[in-house]
């Protein structure tokens, strides 16, 4: 029982994120030479202005980097300032409408109202409710989880993922390449 409870305590301790423990040779990342590293994360230390905290490739400590000079390295925010900023709801807005058109003016097509012709997706189905019920889902998915690769995080000063827009321009290409393809036939 006691070896329960003091299990218990020590996973409510604060962790630390600790690195090698052998000894590794002065180098530095290839472009930035005399950057601070760190061994060990404990959540308190300073960094400077638009500075953030990355893992370094290929060894298992962490490196402070200019903000927006690596893939993951944007300024963290929020879960909801990533997901609803002015610069992210429009592009997902867009791939939901793009979604929309596809799917009406798919079903609007003569040969869909006869059953002569059949969805190219084979995941969509014939019928609104099926469409809706495949292509919705998926866009909430992709804007969450591209929401949460951007946010990063913000109480360790670790940066997001700074590509972000590339998901919802997918989402918005899908749709349109059904478009041309519809009105091409």
């Amino acid at each position: 029982m006691k070896f329960k409870l003091i299990a218990a305590l020590l996973l409510l301790l604060p962790c630390t994120v600790l690195a090698q423990l052998r000894p590794r040779p002065a180098d530095t990342l290839p472009g930035q030479p005399n950057i601070p590293r760190r061994d060990m994360l404990r959540g308190f230390e300073p960094i400077p202005r638009n500075m953030v905290w990355r893992p370094e490739p290929g060894r298992n400590n962490w490196v402070q980097v200019e903000v927006n000079s690596c893939e993951w390295c944007s300024r963290p925010m929020t879960w909801k300032k990533a997901a609803f900023d002015k610069k992210a709801l429009p592009l997902w807005v867009a791939a939901v409408g793009m979604a929309v058109v596809d799917t009406e003016f798919t079903l609007s097509r003569p040969c869909m109202r006869a059953r002569t012709c059949t969805e190219w997706n084979p995941l969509l189905g014939r019928t609104r409710a099926q469409q809706y019920g495949v292509r919705m889902p998926a866009l909430a998915l992709a804007w969450m989880g591209s929401s949460w690769a951007r946010k990063g995080h913000a109480g360790y000063n670790i940066g997001g993922m700074r590509r972000w827009y590339m998901v919802p321009v997918v989402f918005i290409a899908m749709p349109a390449v059904g478009l041309v393809a519809n009105s091409a036939r």
